[in-house]
């Protein structure tokens, strides 16, 4: 298993891609850009010295916890519109770019909002289900 610990909650999906209207395509947006590499980066730092050959060629299950203190607006009372499946795509992309593994080996993900008072933070989980 490994687990890992993102600052902040991720980019929702609805951020990732700006569209050309005159070539009606769509692209990275610098947000997303600024993401992936951020998530790129600190998976490769906090794997450096972590054998990930368990994970090679297996079906894998992902355990994704995203805490914040924002899922409430506390003046309403009223459950802020945050979709929790809009925001994996780019976070699972870039951890599995990082690995230099294909993410479809993923059978399995669990997310799942909590509150948390304090900092923002996303935690990733990677185990076999085999």
């Amino acid at each position: 298993m490994i687990k890992l610990l993102f600052p902040g909650l991720p980019i929702s999906d609805n951020q990732l891609y700006q569209y050309n209207k005159s070539t009606c395509g769509r692209f990275l947006s610098l947000e997303a850009k600024s993401y992936k590499a951020e998530i790129l980066r600190e998976t490769k730092y906090q794997l450096f010295d972590t054998d990930t050959s368990e994970l090679r060629n297996k079906k894998l299950k992902l355990n994704i916890v995203v805490y914040s203190d924002t899922w409430v607006n506390e003046r309403q009372g009223k459950i802020k519109k945050i979709d929790i499946h809009n925001l994996s795509k780019a976070l699972i992309d870039s951890i599995f770019e990082a690995l230099e593994m294909d993410d479809s080996f993923v059978w399995e993900v669990n997310m799942r909002k909590a509150d948390i008072i304090t900092t923002k933070q996303t935690e990733v989980t990677i185990e076999t289900l085999d």
